[in-house]
């Protein structure tokens, strides 16, 4: 390491790597998270494997822990005595987050829909986030954030450590080529100045990705690697483009146009006609003869006039008539209704009196609504 960030961190690296207490490696996608934790792993001296894990694995839960039935071991099984490496531990669901907590405190597992078995294994993880901010936010489990906030690791970005591209592009090569089988071939001056000078979004991926594709696409039996290789020029493709312009033009335009349009004109002359009014107005003549005739004229004695009447001579009283024709209506509706005075129905309601009036006129006319039952 050239930089004095890496300097440090190597040097962390090698104060924390005996400790058994949880780690947390922190730093952007890319900038090689998971290569410190196998170097811390590497350093440690455990017996057992350094097992990795990403937090965002379908079935994680199982994957981390196994299963009951049917049984299968899990991963943290499988690094007992080791180092389980937990990539991106923010993507894990809260329940496994908890489960980790216990693991670390107790060293006890559960599987799922299983037993519980015991594990002593190192953990390792890694996330590009604050965790303690995600705590904070109740996006992560508060107390695996205080267990794992104890010693953590920063890895710095490429831009941080400049000096190390160089000596970083020499073992990626080496490590390419073994890989694939070719002569390791050696860069430019030119390469490793402008692999200094290049930004990288995707980090140490990005470099190494870069390198390697620079490596499978050189012509075989290259040993020297130059700019233009890692860095072409830009190609120019020719591509037949269509274009259409539209351009608007305003041209003038006459058509004739007929409209029809009813128009009612009414022209008023004053004309001076002479007119003759003639009037005939008849005139009765009366003509008078008298002629003297005996007549004789007999006159009837007068007769007083008689007097009008609204009921006959011989009819009762009008009251006596009005009670027997109430007495009739009520007798009439109680025996529609069955004698029942109230109710939907009732000889009340066939009359439209309240029940009250109804009973009060049958006690004045004598009326009993039990001779219609």
């Amino acid at each position: 390491a050239e930089s004095p960030a890496m300097r440090r961190l190597v040097a962390r690296i090698g104060e924390l790597a005996p400790s058994p207490a949880p780690l947390l490696v922190m730093g952007p996608s890319g900038a090689g998270r998971g290569v410190v934790a196998r170097a811390i792993h590497a350093a440690s001296g455990l017996p057992g494997g350094f097992v990795p894990v990403r937090g965002g694995a379908r079935d994680v839960a199982a994957v981390l822990f196994g299963r009951g039935f049917p049984r299968r071991r899990g991963l943290a099984e499988l690094a007992d005595r080791g180092t389980l490496y937990v990539a991106d531990v923010d993507q894990l669901p809260r329940e496994v987050q908890g489960a980790l907590v216990e693991l670390v405190e107790t060293g006890r597992c559960w599987r799922v829909g299983g037993a519980a078995y015991g594990v002593d294994a190192r953990l390792i993880v890694s996330s590009r986030h604050d965790l303690r901010a995600l705590a904070a936010a109740n996006r992560f489990e508060p107390e695996l954030a205080a267990l794992l906030d104890l010693a953590p690791l920063r890895v710095p970005p490429l831009a941080e450590r400049a000096p190390d591209i160089g000596p970083l592009a020499q073992a990626i090569l080496a490590e390419v080529a073994t890989r694939h089988g070719v002569p390791t071939p050696r860069p430019t001056t030119e390469l490793l100045s402008r692999l200094v000078a290049a930004s990288w979004p995707g980090e140490t991926r990005g470099l190494t990705n870069a390198l390697e594709r620079a490596v499978l696409n050189a012509p075989a039996g290259t040993y020297v690697l130059s700019a233009e290789d890692v860095f072409p020029p830009p190609q120019i493709v020719e591509v037949p483009v269509e274009v259409r312009v539209e351009v608007p033009v305003e041209v003038p335009v006459e058509v004739p146009v007929r409209v029809e349009v009813p128009v009612e004109v009414r022209v008023e002359v004053p004309v001076e006609v002479p007119v003759e009014v003639r009037v005939e107005v008849p005139v009765p003549v009366e003509v008078r003869v008298e002629v003297p005739v005996p007549v004789e004229v007999r006159v009837p004695a007068p007769t007083p006039p008689r007097q009008p009447t609204l009921f006959p001579i011989d009819a009762p009283p009008l009251p006596e008539r009005l009670d027997d024709a109430m007495r009739a209506c009520i007798a009439q509706a109680l025996t529609a209704a069955s004698g029942r005075v109230y109710g939907p129905g009732g000889a009340a309601d066939r009359l439209g009196l309240a029940p009250s009036t109804l009973q009060s006129k049958m006690i004045k006319l004598g009326v009993s609504k039990d001779a219609f039952t």
